[in-house]
């Protein structure tokens, strides 16, 4: 996943779908991200930041 680490472009790729449809979720998770966290738009948000805000709760999490 993003959060763990992998480029969208990989995501898509095991995901068998499109690269602009991974870029679309992750523009709804970032927007979900601002409201959330009250961050300015100008805030940088990408994958890398993600994986760090998310990234223990990725694949390789044990509950």
């Amino acid at each position: 996943t993003v959060a763990d680490g992998q480029r969208p472009s990989d995501v898509a790729a095991a995901l068998h779908i499109t690269a602009g449809t991974v870029s679309s979720h992750l523009k709804t998770i970032y927007a979900h991200c601002r409201r959330t966290w009250q961050l300015s738009d100008d805030y940088p948000l990408d994958y890398h930041w993600l994986r760090q805000r998310f990234g223990r709760w990725g694949a390789d999490a044990r509950v």
